[in-house]
């Protein structure tokens, strides 16, 4: 445990703290706020044959401010940074935050900062252009649990009651609408600089490098085991993935559980029990020859017709035989997996 705590003490400085939730820090009105947002018109711009002309005729800046904004994390440097620019350079920032902030928090920082300068400004009519569905959409519903939203939604409340007209338009992104694009470049620029902010974010931003830490040491640990152990499953089915191999598969979890039996070796067949001294022989059922995963899939006599069908399946999947059962459970092809599986349940899943 208290590895655990020295790993992430350091944190708490960059971390949104609070003695109480956050929706408990603000009044009813605010949390309850609902902006004004346009979704559908960023389709019709998209749609037209010279996106930028479509932008300026449907959005004239004409007694009202447009700002546009926008976060950028660039992947090779895990750099992080937002952005908003406007023809009226009072509303124009950039900043790089954390290297570990999301995009998401990126985006709503960028926000947050933008209305924060509309405010100080006074009233007024503004505009806000952003290509980010997702913070746009968080803002339409009471649902979201982002403190950077709640704290947009009590700033758009202050806006409200001091007569301050704020309109948000969702509008796609590097469909070329010039002013956007400057607001794209200047977030990258920002991300790359030198210069951070040095601003709190959202706990929730952190739990991505701890589940990548916590992969990492797992998949160490793992390694480092199968010169002992699992041997048969590492060499032939280790990848490494985060997903394991039936995530969305559709298959039940009894056929699961015999293909993982499979896959590391450790059946309920006899051979395999006999390894193990469970059982004293190795006869099928059938009487022909051992229980083997082989003579199961490929040769037992009372398993004939599923067998047809799970050959039938496998040459419609572009198999040929002989066929070898790791081999097939090798493939990424997830109906042969199916086929598999099938197989399994038509036998009522002896292995």
């Amino acid at each position: 445990m208290m590895e655990c705590y020295s790993e992430v003490w350091f944190l708490k400085d960059s971390i949104y703290c609070s003695d109480k939730h956050f929706k408990y820090t603000s009044d009813f009105f605010d949390n309850f706020f609902i902006p004004n947002i346009v979704l559908d018109s960023g389709g019709k711009i998209s749609k037209d044959i010279t996106p930028n002309d479509a932008f300026n005729k449907m959005y004239p800046e004409r007694n009202c401010v447009n700002i546009f904004t926008d976060g950028s994390k660039i992947i090779s440097g895990s750099r992080v940074g937002f952005a908003a620019w406007s023809s009226n350079p009072e509303y124009c920032l950039a900043h790089r935050i954390s290297d570990s902030a999301s995009i998401f928090t990126a985006e709503c920082s960028a926000l947050l900062l933008v209305i924060k300068k509309i405010i100080t400004k006074g009233q007024g009519i503004y505009s806000i252009f952003y290509d980010s569905e997702s913070v746009l959409k968080a803002l339409s519903f009471f649902t979201s649990n982002s403190i950077l939203i709640n704290k947009i939604r009590q700033k758009l409340a202050l806006a409200y009651q001091l007569n301050i007209v704020i309109k948000f338009v969702w509008i796609p992104s590097h469909v070329g609408i010039q002013s956007n694009e400057k607001a794209d470049s200047l977030a990258k620029s920002a991300a790359m600089s030198e210069n951070l902010l040095d601003r709190p974010i959202p706990v929730t931003d952190f739990t991505i490098v701890f589940k990548r830490k916590c992969n990492e040491e797992n998949k160490t640990i793992c390694i480092n085991l199968s010169d002992t152990k699992g041997t048969f499953y590492f060499e032939n089915f280790y990848s490494g993935k985060i997903k394991p191999w039936f995530a969305g598969i559709g298959l039940p979890r009894k056929i699961i559980v015999s293909i993982n039996r499979l896959r590391s070796n450790h059946s309920s067949l006899k051979t395999s029990l006999f390894r193990k001294d469970i059982v004293n022989e190795t006869l099928c059922a059938c009487g022909q020859s051992d229980d083997s995963l082989d003579h199961i899939f490929w040769e037992c006599e009372l398993f004939a017709e599923p067998r047809k069908i799970l050959c039938d399946n496998l040459r419609s999947a572009g198999k040929v035989s002989p066929y070898n059962v790791i081999s097939l459970l090798k493939c990424d092809n997830r109906n042969i997996i199916y086929f598999i599986g099938k197989f399994l349940y038509d036998i009522e899943c002896k292995i």
